[in-house]
């Protein structure tokens, strides 16, 4: 992960070829776009917005700078006009409604007791997962796994790849293409899927084009595409959660790694970026739970590799009992034993969680600019000592605690 962030920043280029041009066209677009009152037409248009800037630019920040004018038109319009697009009554969902059914009913023949950890892991669905079991994951500090994010995505992914090894890049983008596309939906939307199939996708088309992939434009793009769609999630606790967690990724995870300096890369970046997550997200945890795990790294630690692992024969084991069902249940017993374990890890580490005072808003924003001045974007050398970085996050503290 270190390795990959270093080579983004360096490939990251300066926007200096007419910015001018870029602004004018992304208001133009987002004047449009915002003028059009279909839902199915909005998502293609937002869609072909993500390969078109790619192919188009070899530059991502002047397709992160489109993005961003034609959203602010759009944002113009719809909190201006309170436009609102009610997707609960869209066409687009109307197709993929028995699907989903499908696919609940399938879990609920395989798994039983254990249905609601698999939907929730599955489809973002944590209504039907005990209560009890439910406080235990938040206690630990992994409640994460039950909103589908990068790390579902991108581990359903990779199994398709594994699968189509050997095959052409075409065909392998083309099948991911669908797939997103179809786990999208079928996740209604959420604002985490979104954003990971996005920066899937934006990834993709680049190595498709031939050009050099940077992750934190990608991120950008699904940040723009996601507020476009859905103008109303950035209030909402699972957006910046879910954002929230990849932004620590991309401007903690290399320092941190780098400070641990542990020989086993997998699980030097594992740790990293489970340290990185916890300490980002931290105002938020007390803004919205008023409380913070204190075991939630070494829950990381321990349920990660186990859940990678779930999530594949979870999916696999559903998507085989269309075909067959008696193979579907012996594929079923994998999850099963691997749900036994991790509940009964939690169990023996939950120790409860520690009350936080909820921060302001102005010692939020210092947190998350401070961050920023630590990353290695603002010190790509890492030679020096973050002062500014460290000034801002000190003030944010002090804020936290006086106000």
């Amino acid at each position: 992960m270190t390795d990959s962030l270093d080579n983004t920043i360096r490939d990251t280029k300066i926007i200096n070829n007419r910015p001018a041009i870029v602004l004018v066209l992304g208001v133009l677009f987002g004047f449009c776009l915002s003028n059009i009152s279909s839902d199915l037409f909005i998502i293609a248009i937002a869609l072909a917005l993500i390969v078109a800037t790619v192919l188009l630019w070899r530059n991502y920040s002047k397709a992160s700078l489109f993005c961003l004018f034609a959203l602010l038109m759009l944002c113009r319009v719809y909190f201006f006009q309170n436009i609102v697009i009610d997707f609960d009554s869209s066409s687009v969902f109307s197709w993929t409604r028995s699907l989903r059914e499908s696919l609940e009913g399938n879990v609920d023949s395989l798994y039983g007791n254990y249905s609601g950890i698999v939907k929730g892991l599955l489809l973002g669905e944590k209504y039907e997962i005990p209560r009890w079991l439910y406080q235990i994951y938040i206690n630990n500090g992994i409640i994460h796994l039950f909103a589908i994010s990068g790390l579902h995505i991108s581990i359903l992914c990779g199994a398709i790849l594994r699968v189509l090894r050997g095959t052409s890049r075409w065909l392998k983008a083309s099948v991911l293409v669908a797939f997103l596309l179809l786990y999208i939906i079928i996740t209604d939307f959420s604002p985490s899927t979104i954003r990971a199939a996005i920066m899937i996708l934006v990834v993709m088309s680049a190595k498709l084009a031939r050009r050099k992939s940077d992750y934190l434009s990608a991120f950008c793009i699904a940040l723009t595409v996601t507020v476009l769609i859905f103008p109303d999630s950035v209030s909402s606790a699972g957006f910046l959660l879910s954002y929230g967690a990849m932004y620590g990724i991309f401007m903690l995870a290399p320092p941190i790694s780098d400070l641990l300096g542990i020989k086993h890369k997998g699980l030097n970046n594992l740790l990293a970026s489970g340290i990185a997550v916890n300490v980002t997200l931290l105002p938020w945890f007390a803004a919205f739970f008023g409380e913070v795990s204190a075991t939630a790294i070494l829950a990381t630690l321990l349920i990660m590799p186990i859940a990678s692992l779930l999530i594949v024969f979870s999916m696999l084991s559903v998507v085989v009992f269309f075909i067959s069902p008696a193979v579907a249940f012996v594929v079923a017993y994998v999850p099963k034993g691997m749900i036994y374990a991790i509940n009964w890890l939690m169990q023996l580490i939950d120790v409860g969680t520690l009350s936080i005072k909820s921060p302001n808003i102005a010692s939020i924003t210092l947190w998350f600019i401070g961050i920023f001045f630590l990353s290695p974007y603002y010190l790509p050398n890492r030679k020096k000592l973050p002062y500014v970085g460290l000034v801002l996050m000190g003030l944010s503290i002090l804020m936290w605690i006086v106000f």
